[in-house]
């Protein structure tokens, strides 16, 4: 039972631990990839913006400087999304830019994978709200890895004006979490043998020795020996109450053969005398012939 009941514990434990983990890493790896979309998504307008301007002072019309499309505007995107950052949590982030009506037009070119928006992920996003997901995605330097992505809508006037998408091998993530899951494979009945032997070997014999100090004290006790009594354990536990209850059966029982000695001491005095002097009258009788 105490193997049964650590076995438990234990699982339950590294399920927790696995499971905290997990969702430490994907959150610091989300938080990473939002900042990194949020930068861009600030580099592009801030850009943007300052063409906007420069424009207007040389007489173009405000209207020329839509970002929907817009050439001018997918240029200034694709330069952005083939940007490589010296960050190293930066290094193996990918970028992907698309319209407001989820068409690519800007990817990053040191690794493109060019994956498309499905439709469930495009009415996630027109909400105006970012999505997390994991993909898997084919790039030109490795197939089909697992990648952790983040899709962002750049809302501006109420309008969806760009989305941009960052995406991240789960190369260490899975990694971390593999490494994690070996380890408590190994440690799980590593832990349950070495403290099964352990309860078998002190803790069964700790427990115990007061029950078998009792026995042989228990055996030792006879009608002859009665005063003996059963030595208490320092702990205040149940074999300390077992102890103590039997001592007090130990002290009825000695009364009650102290009781049935007095009664046989005063029953064979009272009949001491009679039986002398009937024992006398006979020796009399028998001295000659009646």
């Amino acid at each position: 039972w105490y193997a049964v009941i650590l076995v438990v514990t234990f699982s339950l434990f590294s399920i927790i631990l696995y499971v905290d983990l997990r969702k430490t890493l994907y959150y610091k790896l989300d938080d990473v990839l939002l900042s990194k979309a949020e930068g861009i998504a600030q580099s592009i307008n801030t850009y943007w913006e300052t063409e906007k301007i420069e424009g207007l002072k040389r007489g173009a019309a405000s209207d020329v400087f839509s970002k929907i499309n817009n050439a001018n505007f997918i240029k200034i995107a694709s330069r952005w999304a083939e940007e490589r950052s010296k960050d190293p949590d930066l290094v193996d982030i990918l970028v992907q830019i698309y319209t407001h009506e989820g068409r690519l037009i800007a990817y990053s070119r040191a690794s493109p994978f060019k994956a498309g928006l499905s439709g469930l992920s495009l009415e996630h996003v027109r909400e105006g709200k970012a999505l997390y997901q994991n993909r898997s995605i084919t790039l030109v330097s490795s197939t089909n890895p697992d990648m952790r992505t983040v899709i962002y809508p750049v809302v501006e006037n109420n309008e969806i004006s760009y989305i941009v998408e960052v995406a991240s091998p789960l190369t260490h993530v899975n990694n971390a979490l593999n490494r994690l899951k070996l380890l408590l494979f190994l440690l799980l009945p590593v832990t349950v043998i070495i403290t099964g032997l352990l309860a078998v070997e002190f803790l069964a014999s700790m427990t115990l020795r007061p029950l078998k100090d009792m026995i042989l004290t228990v055996q030792g006790i006879t009608a002859e020996h009665m005063e003996q009594r059963l030595s208490l354990p320092p702990a205040k536990d149940e074999i300390r109450k077992l102890a103590e209850t039997f001592n007090e059966m130990l002290d009825k029982v000695e009364r009650s053969f102290s009781s049935q000695r007095q009664l046989i001491h005063d029953v064979s005095h009272e009949m001491r005398t009679p039986l002398t002097i009937l024992r006398g009258e006979l020796d009399v009788a028998l001295k000659r012939d009646r």
